[in-house]
């Protein structure tokens, strides 16, 4: 007979954060060519220090009412087809 795994109650989505889903999300950005963000640090520059970079990450996270993401940096695409006009891709957050 086959045991039935016990269901880990979660009160929050911060208790579901795991060290495969931190590792299963940057593999996505990794996969997807994530740019730099609002200070400058690179994909490359991310895994350097893989593990130490989204253990402090999964900490922040975890950290009831003190994470507070930054604000996203503005990239410019073409309006137009000649390229002479840009649009923000995505409204600038502060």
């Amino acid at each position: 007979m086959e045991k039935k795994k016990k269901k880990q109650r979660v009160h929050s989505l911060t208790g579901r954060i795991d060290d495969k889903l931190m590792m299963q999300a940057f593999k996505a950005v990794k996969r997807n060519r994530g740019a730099a963000g609002i200070d400058k640090v690179s994909i490359a520059m991310f895994e350097e220090n893989l593990e130490a970079n989204l253990a402090s990450l999964k900490s922040d996270l975890k950290t009831r009412n003190k994470f507070v993401p930054k604000s996203l940096r503005r990239v410019w695409i073409p309006k137009d087809a000649k390229g002479k006009k840009l649009r923000p891709l995505r409204p600038q957050k502060a």
